[in-house]
């Protein structure tokens, strides 16, 4: 009896270990389904791995490496944009499994699979679940450019602005997250985005130029961009009754505009509104604005214009004259100077309006006198047909530079610029020079520029307009000179006045109306 349970017992051990290496030779079998699974999916062999962790979880259920598996499939199928399926095996691991170490991560994965479903309100979800947990800045950059396009495409930009503004946050803190190429595109769509949605130049402008610096192709898409950007064009299509411009001065929102034949305007720059003043005199020739009154010179007289209460009032000289032919004016620290081609120089005592007309029978030597530069210590005159006369204010010193004294080649001044210790001077059918106010040496500049119209200084920067040849910019510190034509954008190459407001150049034509240029100091 007791050798026969011996027997018995013996043949249930032999077959319960031939059941246990049944299942060990099993286990293994689809162990190397998922190995191999693994191995594919190293190799990029995705198909191949989706065959291979699909024969593994259906010969296997309750192995740890289970959790991995179904991971590894939902990527497979996701990698092969098989996003509907990829999204079933992403479910099936967050819910039989919700402890897994891929719980995180999995919500970014949906996020990307509805958002190639197009499915963008499930993905907006889950990428903002993804979010509200702290992410590996790679992930946390993708889903923040993932949130942007959702709601770029869901016509939310003020949120798809903020999104990518996040994104490009990330990015400059760790430029590895982003391919040059792509950050370049995420700087373009920010720009493209503050442009078309906002109007906001100086954010538009700054993200072009990011993108154009990590070498976003110059195509035409991108050149029309930076066009619109940077130029801003007003004529007669906008309601300024003449395109022929000879001066105009920014005050806050109100831009005033002085014309040739269609009197004095003022362009609200908010409202983008045009709307004339009405003076006694249509042709207008330069604005001088002194906190509430407006300075304004015409051929019929020099007029002032209250701001506040409208009213305009005619200046004339002590004798009671009305000052014809009226040019230029300019203040320092406490007198107007305005130039005529009928008087010479007036200048006036701000404090006791008193006049002194300088003319023919003075220091200044011409009764034809046009152009004119001030600053503390210096008044530089430019006459029609006496060259340039420099007064030294401090010891009342004078210079003159003229044809007869060598120093140029012509006496019909143009335009004059102060800049420091050197002085600029634009000569009629010559060209540029600058004087050295110290050293008294003149250098004459040969960038052929034959008829020099305008001037106007920026930190290091010189701009110079021409009639003719468009606009040179000479930067004093890098010693480079840029040319802007109508090939450039430029509305005209003919080119009556500059005036320059921080970051805006603004450009007066001869015929063609205003083109306002938006240049940062340091531009790209």
């Amino acid at each position: 009896m007791n050798h026969k349970k011996a027997g018995i017992f013996f043949i249930f051990v032999v077959l319960a270990r031939q059941v246990l290496v049944a299942q060990i030779y099993e286990e293994n079998k689809a162990l190397e389904h998922y190995e191999r699974g693994l191995k594919y999916m190293q190799e990029k062999k995705y198909k191949e791995a989706e065959e291979s962790l699909r024969q593994f979880l259906s010969e296997e259920q309750f192995a740890y490496e289970v959790r991995d598996a179904l991971f590894q499939l939902a990527e497979s199928l996701r990698l092969q944009k098989k996003y509907l399926d990829a999204i079933s095996f992403y479910n099936i691991l967050r819910y039989r499994y919700p402890l897994n170490r891929y719980q995180h991560e999995i919500k970014f994965r949906l996020g990307q699979c509805y958002y190639y479903a197009d499915n963008l309100p499930k993905a907006r979800y889950f990428f903002s679940e993804f979010l509200k947990k702290e992410a590996t800045p790679p992930q946390k950059l993708h889903a923040y450019l993932y949130l942007g396009e959702i709601e770029e495409k869901s016509s939310a930009f003020q949120d798809a602005l903020s999104y990518y503004e996040k994104a490009a946050l990330l990015y400059e803190k760790d430029a590895k997250l982003l391919p040059q190429e792509k950050a370049s595109l995420l700087y373009y769509r920010l720009s493209k985005l503050f442009w078309e949605k906002s109007k906001n130049r100086e954010a538009a402008y700054h993200y072009l130029s990011k993108a154009f610096r990590l070498g976003l192709v110059y195509n035409d898409e991108a050149r029309f961009l930076l066009r619109k950007i940077t130029f801003e064009h007003i004529d007669k299509a906008q309601g300024l009754i003449d395109n022929s411009i000879m001066d105009i001065k920014p005050d806050g929102d109100d831009i005033y505009i002085a014309t040739a034949g269609g009197g004095l305007m003022r362009y609200v720059r908010s409202l983008g509104t045009l709307e004339k003043i009405n003076l006694p005199s249509d042709q207008l020739r330069s604005l001088h604005i002194e906190r509430d009154k407006i300075y304004i010179l015409s051929f019929d007289g020099i007029f002032v214009y209250n701001k506040k209460t409208s009213q305009v009032q005619s200046l004339r000289t002590q004798a009671n004259e009305e000052i014809q032919l009226a040019q230029k004016v300019i203040k320092d620290d406490r007198h107007l100077y305005f130039t005529t081609l009928t008087k010479g120089l007036i200048k006036q005592d701000i404090f006791t309006n008193k006049m002194e007309i300088l003319g023919a029978n003075s220091f200044v030597g011409s009764d034809q006198v046009y152009a004119l530069a001030a600053d503390h210590r210096y008044l530089a005159i430019g006459t029609l047909d006496y060259g340039v006369v420099i007064q030294d204010k401090k010891n009342n010193k004078v210079y003159r530079l003229s044809r007869e004294s060598k120093h140029l080649k012509g006496n019909n001044i143009k335009t004059l610029l102060i800049d420091g210790r050197f002085l600029w001077i634009g000569v009629h059918n010559v060209g540029i020079y600058r004087y050295d106010l110290e050293s008294e040496k003149i250098t004459f500049f040969d960038w052929h520029l034959p008829f020099p119209s305008a001037m106007a200084k920026r930190e290091h920067e010189i701009w110079i307009g021409t009639m003719g040849r468009g606009i040179v910019m000479y930067d004093q510190k890098n010693e480079r000179l840029e040319r802007f034509t109508g090939i450039d954008g430029l509305a005209s190459n003919d080119i009556q006045c500059l005036q320059v407001e921080g970051n805006y150049i603004w450009i007066g034509y001869l015929d063609q109306g205003i083109d306002l240029i938006y240049r940062p100091l340091e531009s790209f």
